[in-house]
């Protein structure tokens, strides 16, 4: 029969099952030493569980042996996120902080008055089905929802595994919480919804370029909100020829451009390009930027007075902020699916439903994939490193009809006679 007695083992020796009872981590670090109890499976037992004991009281603050450190009184979950938030947090990109925000709070109301020992993985399991309980029948998570609840519960794993590092608890009760990683999303957006969003910003009450203006550079260069949203002025300026390298033959092509050459336009004789610093990855990417879209973000420039930003909010004149930017693309959402509904396309307006600003980032790397670019090109672009853009392609990029005909095409070609060949045939004919 198995016994189960916390910190109870047994080890096989050419004598029988020597037994002893051994510290965990934070027990062995506060100078708790190993028992041994010999073969003596009943003497184990109960040793074990005195020990356990004598634990417990000096985990509340009670009697100890004198080489062990006194303990902190028991602190609560709420004080172990207080300190996580403080301590542990500023450190990282400033983009896992904001997206960090919502988790802890959750965690903060479930369980933030409660010792850290309460939090146990039974609860934590109790904790997932009630924020995102399973229907069996639909296959589908209600409440919070998979991606939702699925960020509640890492977060807490993240938090936990600092918390157990720095003391505060034994173990990491979020290790395994029962909720596998959502799929990936597969959204893409295509130039229908671009388009669909152009005008649903433009039709609101009051208008908004700027919402449309990020949306479009979102798919053009493939960067976060965040990145797209804090895009200035000094980000914005000319690419010297010498950036080129040994393709100068792609700098005089961009210098063909209609914009470029436009003697009218701010810059004319120059290629132009966007230079990023990402927030999330600190990397520095430098776009070159043409066309249309070119004379979109110089018009932009050159209408702003009052920021330095490009994309400002029409309302305050300054740079938007992420959550009031976020309320107004929803709200840009919603305007382009009563457009859709009211011309009768019942399909589009289900497919705009689905479409989020950060699926553009993925959408530009899949465009240009299916343009036919290297990952390397890719990653010149997007900023990721060059192992992502492979691994997006594969995971996130849909097989699309196009992919599917340039591999059809590609077989005709393959299939049809040497030039010479096919020329000897024609003569014949």
């Amino acid at each position: 029969m198995e016994i189960e007695v916390k910190g109870l083992r047994g080890k096989k020796t050419a004598g029988g099952i020597r037994y002893y009872w051994e510290p965990n981590g934070p027990q062995r670090k506060a100078g708790w030493e190993p028992l041994k109890f010999g073969f003596d499976l009943v003497a184990a037992v109960k040793g074990s569980e005195a020990r356990n004991l004598e634990i417990e009281g000096w985990r509340a603050g009670g009697a100890k042996p004198a080489a062990v450190k006194k303990i902190v009184k028991r602190q609560t979950f709420g004080a172990m996120l207080k300190a996580y938030r403080e301590q542990r947090l500023p450190m990282l990109a400033a983009s896992t902080q904001r997206t960090a925000k919502t988790p802890l709070d959750r965690l903060e109301a479930w369980a933030g008055d409660m010792p850290c020992g309460w939090v146990t993985r039974q609860r934590v399991r109790k904790l997932r089905d009630a924020i995102a309980p399973f229907d069996a029948e639909t296959k589908t998570y209600g409440g919070l929802g998979h991606q939702a609840a699925f960020h509640v519960l890492e977060q807490g794993r993240t938090v936990c595994k600092w918390g157990e590092a720095e003391g505060w608890l034994e173990s990491n009760p979020f290790t395994s919480f029962g909720l596998g990683k959502p799929p990936p999303r597969q959204i893409i957006w295509e130039d229908h919804h671009r388009q669909s969003f152009v005008d649903g910003a433009i039709a609101l009450d009051p208008p908004l370029p700027s919402v449309a203006l990020a949306i479009e550079i979102g798919l053009y260069i493939g960067q976060r909100q965040a990145d797209v949203l804090k895009l200035s002025r000094s980000s914005w300026r000319p690419i010297p020829e010498r950036k080129f390298r040994n393709r100068p033959d792609l700098y005089h092509q961009l210098l063909q451009d209609p914009a470029a050459i436009d003697p009218n336009g701010p810059n004319p004789g120059e290629v132009m390009g966007l230079y990023v610093r990402q927030g999330k990855t600190s990397r520095h990417v430098g776009i070159p930027i043409e066309g249309d879209m070119r004379r979109r973000i110089e018009a932009a420039i050159a209408a702003n007075t009052t920021s330095t930003a490009i994309v400002v909010c029409e309302r305050t004149g300054q740079p938007w902020a992420q959550d009031n930017f976020q309320h107004n693309i929803v709200r840009t959402r919603d305007k382009a699916i009563e457009l859709a509904t009211k011309a009768g396309d019942a399909d589009l307006a289900a497919e705009l439903v689905e479409l989020q600003f950060k699926d553009l980032r993925r959408s530009c790397v899949v465009v240009l994939g299916e343009l036919g670019l290297e990952p390397g090109q890719i990653s010149a672009i997007t900023g990721h490193k060059l192992a992502t853009v492979i691994a997006i392609l594969e995971i996130y990029m849909p097989r699309t009809e196009a992919m599917a005909a340039g591999a059809v095409v590609a077989r005709l070609e393959d299939r049809r006679p040497p030039a010479a060949e096919q020329e000897e045939q024609e003569n014949v004919a």
